[in-house]
Parts: structure tokens; C-alpha cells; sequence
């Protein structure tokens, strides 16, 4: 199974629909938060997202990030059939997937899922830590995998554009941090191939 991973589009509309024109390149597609950019034009921004996740036909895994929040900072403007996103828990070819949400996330309710999308890496992780070595990363997300409260085979995450390394591991877990370019015109793609 070919798992794409991405994260903070930040509404750059030539990379949304390089993940449109490219599905047939992948069979999953995760999206590790901040879709929006500002909360400037919030209803444009959102239904122009809308419209164009209409024409994946693949399932499509979405953490909510900080710049996804509404005005009430929920994220629950998103929808679709394919879109599976915050504090949901989905099987596909015997692989477990949960999607934690950026506000309010109870790590617990996902201890037993084989892939989870978190916004926020780690801390003490090179996925957390920006190349002038300043470690930016969340230290719930931390503690949970150090502690054991969540056990996931890969944790994916974003909100770093530019870090030390696009890979780290904490106990069993390979931390992915796809970063981001979100001026450039296709986004950053990191391809997981895994058996399911």
C-alpha cells in the first residue's frame, strides 16, 4: 500500500491539485494539518477545499493544524465520504489509523492504532527541531509515545516547515515530518510503502 504524506498546504491551490491529478500514484493520502492559510476569506478558503476533495476517490486521512480552526476553533468545516479526520479511527487493509486533533487531544483513545497523524511533532525529536537547533516540538505528544500511552508503528505529523531531518524514532515509533514548502508550486510528498 502506498501511503502519501503531506502536510501545511497553507491553501497553495497548484499543490492541492497536484494531490488531485497524482491519486492515481497513491492509495492513501494523509494530510498532516494546516490546510488554511489566515482566517482571511475563511468561506472562500473552505468551499474551494471542499470542492476539490470532491474529485479524490481515494481515502484521504486529515489532521486538523493550527491554521485549520474556525472563529469557535473547531474544525468542522471539512467533509466528504473519503475524508476521514479529527478523533477518527479507521481500518483499511488490516492497518490501523487514527486522527488526533490538534486542540484537545485525549492521546488514550488511540493507544491500539498502527498509524496516527498528530500536527505537532514531537519535542527531543530532529522532526521537532529547526535547523538553527531550536526545538519547537509538543511535549504531550512526547511524553504519550516515551510513556507508552500511545504504541503506533509511525506517528506522521507537519506544522515545522524546515527541520533537522524528516525522520526520527522515539521507543518503536518512526516519526515522519514531510515539512513544508508552501510557496513552491507541487507540495513535499514523502512516499510510505507499507504492507496491508
Amino acid at each position: 500500500m502506498n501511503i502519501w504524506i503531506t502536510t501545511d498546504l497553507h491553501f497553495k491551490k497548484s499543490q492541492f491539485e497536484f494531490l488531485v491529478e497524482n491519486q492515481d500514484k497513491y492509495d492513501i493520502l494523509t494530510i498532516n494539518g494546516d490546510l488554511l492559510n489566515q482566517r482571511i476569506d475563511f468561506e472562500k478558503q473552505t468551499k474551494w477545499i471542499n470542492s476539490l476533495f470532491r474529485k479524490i476517490k481515494k481515502p484521504v486521512f486529515i489532521c486538523s493544524g493550527n491554521h485549520d480552526l474556525d472563529a469557535e476553533m473547531e474544525f468542522n468545516w471539512l467533509y466528504g465520504d473519503n475524508l476521514i479526520l479529527d478523533n477518527k479511527i479507521k481500518t483499511i487493509n488490516g492497518i490501523k489509523f487514527g486522527v488526533v486533533p490538534f486542540m484537545g487531544a485525549d492521546f488514550s483513545k488511540f493507544y491500539d492504532c498502527d498509524i496516527l497523524l498528530y500536527h505537532i511533532p514531537p519535542k527531543n525529536t530532529k522532526t521537532a527541531t529547526l535547523k538553527t537547533g531550536m526545538d519547537l516540538g509538543c511535549d504531550e505528544v512526547y511524553q504519550a509515545l516515551k510513556h507508552k500511552i500511545i504504541k503506533p508503528k509511525y506517528l506522521l505529523c507537519g506544522h515545522l516547515h524546515t527541520t533537522l531531518s524528516k525522520e526520527d524514532t522515539i521507543n518503536q515509533t518512526k516519526i515522519i515530518n514531510p515539512n513544508a514548502k508552501p510557496n513552491a508550486q507541487d507540495p513535499l510528498v514523502y512516499e510510505l510503502n507499507i504492507k496491508g
